[in-house]
């Protein structure tokens, strides 16, 4: 386990280059969230992936306030669908996530601090590698 300031590089760390189970649980998708799983998870290999979860807050104050970026995250589960050619894809919502949740396979990063470019808290989040960690 380490802790670090949430960036790309970690992010693309996480995600294999064959992934195959995929869990993306951060409450809020922000352009800058959006555009990591864009360039990250669509760059992979994505032949043996098997489920790509992902969960999401529907709050009119999120969009009113850009802190989802729907429509970014709707082209790419457009994409993925588009590359998988399958129905792996699940998306789910509730209300009260805060969280930042990401899984790939035997990897983690959990916490709560926002993956954007203006993180004024210079919050910190927990990186956990392997299942027994």
């Amino acid at each position: 386990m380490r802790i670090f300031q949430p960036d790309k590089e970690s992010f693309n760390a996480l995600i294999n280059e064959k992934p195959k189970n995929i869990l993306a649980l951060p409450g809020f998708h922000s352009k800058e969230g959006i555009l990591m799983l864009k360039e990250t998870i669509l760059s992979r290999d994505l032949s043996e992936l098997s489920c790509c979860e992902i969960w999401l807050r529907v709050m009119v104050e999120d969009y009113v306030y850009s802190r989802t970026d729907y429509f970014g995250l709707l082209e790419f589960c457009h994409k993925l669908i588009d590359i998988t050619k399958s129905d792996i894809l699940s998306i789910r919502h509730n209300e009260k996530l805060h969280a930042k949740i990401y899984n790939c396979d035997d990897s983690y990063i959990i916490g709560s601090a926002n993956y954007t470019q203006e993180n004024p808290t210079g919050g910190r989040i927990l990186y956990f590698h392997g299942i027994n960690t």
